[in-house]
């Protein structure tokens, strides 16, 4: 084992002893995982200072000026010439450029980089030989055209995505440099006037877009929260990327001129606070499901916002255990290896399979981007007592507008549904999104992340978990209208099932049982109902009653015929299968669907 992954190793199995609740991460428990990970990187970097992807054969911009400041900040804190190096490398790569059209994403860690070296590497001769040309790239970088497809939304008033809040995070940084810039197109040539414009931005400008109809009851009750994300989708992956950039933006910023944001904040925060799962899963709706750097960014956001806040002591307490429970699952889920750390779960080495579906981001971004956003969350964390995460009790979540979803904790069981109509991307689609049960080993998921666009038939705008209807010859498919809480956990989804023109409605009800869910329909008698799921292949299971994997099985009440498809992929899983269970009504004219462990219903059939 190399000497860096040994570390790793020893650092993971060090914070894994620690109980997740009880304590909160502190800075050195953050800073010692992202050091570990970033350490990864030092073999990959060529004599230019660029880091190469060992899968891809690539470099990267953004993710080695990422990676170039998580290396500067883990030298220092080992007192590493040879990590102080490769950071400074990393940036001079970065500095030798011509163009002066820059990413965001890349002039932000740039300008956070500079001012930690001018503070702490005065006496280190590659930084003194390299600071000029270092204050030069800064001086000289202008605001271009925004950024690939975000660049409509972001001039658009009425629009927000998650490249916004990067570029408050960068110019911010960029102000806090102390340097100025006789160029007039560069945001340095006024200083004041960027101070100025930055506090509208982040008091009036993203405000708007946070937001204000989600509700969470239980032991921490909070109403009036929202996410902050990418407008139209609201992945919650960039829910916690934006945040966390609002957060770092406002951190550096005084407080009497920004308690309007700061109040914004805490509604976008709230709403991390109770998106959570009880395992620390922050991404099951949306894409970028399972990725590394979302758990980073919601420990960012933990740590931040119980420092920049207005909130009791028991609220920052539960912020920094949404950071414990975060890095938790970052270290049971996302390993760190010779290649760096595991972007998902179950990583991939195909990079045709993995990078040109969109199954995972680039690794060197990836990598950067969470060792990055875990190396300011250690910056802003300390040895602290917590108490627990609003989903390690009883309590629902609704955001009824947004995603329109509702995530609801009872027992021992988590669920999470979306009530708006499918789209052709099944990561946003209607219904059941995740389920968890606990167990004596802890929270087990029984149902799979959704696939990605373009694999099976799961590009097609028609497609859908369902329950679809089938009506005579007609098909009908559902959009829910709105979400009624009941009793025990249950959600009800008064949905709108609708073939061409034709269209009824009828309640979708989502049942919590001991060790599961079950989903049910009213329909006409003469109705036949349509279930599908998401299974891996090599795992796959029929019986004569229904469906299931080495994790879950599923009946089906008045099963009249099973179809399967093949060819779907997903974040975690390259071969995945959809069945579909066609069931008829019962003598209440109900079709019903039961989900549980594979272990908890007995095997009906070969």
């Amino acid at each position: 084992m190399r000497p860096f992954l040994l570390t790793a190793a020893l650092t993971a199995a060090a914070l894994l002893a620690v109980p997740g609740v009880g304590r909160a991460a502190d800075g050195g428990e953050i800073a010692a995982f992202a050091d570990a990970a970033a350490k990864t990187w030092v073999p990959n970097q060529n004599a230019a200072g660029t880091f190469i992807d060992p899968i891809l054969g690539r470099g990267s911009a953004y993710g080695t000026a990422m990676l170039g400041y998580a290396l500067l900040r883990a030298g220092v804190r080992a007192d590493d010439p040879e990590l102080i190096h490769a950071g400074i490398r990393a940036f001079n790569s970065r500095a030798s450029r011509s163009s002066r059209v820059r990413s965001y994403f890349e002039i932000l860690p740039f300008a956070k980089a500079y001012t930690f070296a001018k503070r702490e590497l005065a006496a280190d001769p590659l930084w003194v030989g390299s600071r000029a040309r270092w204050e030069r790239y800064l001086r000289t970088f202008i605001r271009g055209p925004s950024e690939g497809l975000a660049g409509g939304c972001i001039r658009s008033p009425s629009c927000f995505h998650n490249h916004e809040a990067v570029q408050i995070a960068a110019e911010v940084a960029l102000l806090k440099t102390g340097l100025r810039s006789r160029d007039r197109r560069s945001p340095l040539y006024r200083p004041r006037a960027l101070a100025r414009l930055l506090v509208r931005e982040v008091n009036r400008a993203v405000p708007r877009f946070v937001g204000r109809s989600g509700t969470l009851t239980g032991t921490r009750p909070f109403r009036g929260i929202g996410l902050l994300s990418d407008t139209g989708s609201w992945p919650l992956a960039y829910h916690g990327l934006s945040t966390a950039m609002y957060a770092i933006s406002l951190q550096a910023l005084p407080a009497r001129l920004t308690r309007p944001g700061r109040s914004a904040l805490r509604r976008a925060a709230r709403a991390s606070l109770g998106l959570m799962a009880p395992d620390g899963d922050v991404t099951w709706l949306g894409r970028r499901q399972q990725e590394a750097w979302a758990l980073a960014s919601e420990i960012a956001v933990g740590m931040t916002a119980a420092q920049v806040v207005r909130a009791s002591a028991g609220e920052r307490a539960a912020l920094r255990t949404m950071a414990r429970t975060g890095l938790t699952r970052l270290l049971t889920h996302h390993p760190i290896t010779d290649t760096g750390l595991a972007n998902t779960p179950k990583s991939f080495t195909d990079p045709a399979y993995d990078f040109s579906r969109g199954i995972q981001a680039d690794p060197i971004n990836s990598n950067g981007l969470a060792v990055f956003l875990l190396s300011l969350a250690a910056d802003r964390a300390g040895a602290y007592a917590t108490t627990s995460i609003p989903m390690d009790h009883d309590a629902r979540m609704t955001v009824p507008d947004q995603s329109a979803f509702a995530a609801v904790r009872t027992g021992n069981v988590w669920y999470a549904v979306r009530r708006l109509a499918p789209r052709s991307d099944l990561r946003y689609d209607f219904g059941l999104l995740s389920l968890k049960v606990r167990d004596a080993d802890g929270w087990r998921d029984l149902v799979e992340p959704r696939p990605v666009t373009g694999s099976g038939t799961a590009s097609g705008g028609r497609a859908t978990v369902g329950p679809v209807v089938v009506r005579g010859a007609r098909r009908y498919r559902p959009a829910g209208l709105r979400f009624t809480a009941r009793g025990g956990g249950t959600t009800v989804i008064t949905t709108r099932f609708s073939a061409g023109r034709r269209h009824f409605r009828a309640p979708v009800t989502y049942t919590p049982t001991a060790d599961g869910l079950v989903i049910s329909v009213k329909v006409k008698p003469s109705d036949t109902v349509e279930f599908t799921s998401y299974h891996p292949t090599p795992e796959l299971k029929i019986f004569g009653d229904g469906v299931g994997d080495l994790d879950a099985r599923i009946t089906a009440p008045g099963l009249v015929s099973v179809s399967r498809r093949e060819g779907f992929i997903s974040c975690c899983e390259p071969q995945l299968t959809a069945v579909t269970l066609r069931v008829v009504p019962d003598a209440a004219d109900r079709a019903t669907y039961r989900l549980g462990p594979a272990a908890a219903v007995p095997a009906a059939g070969p």
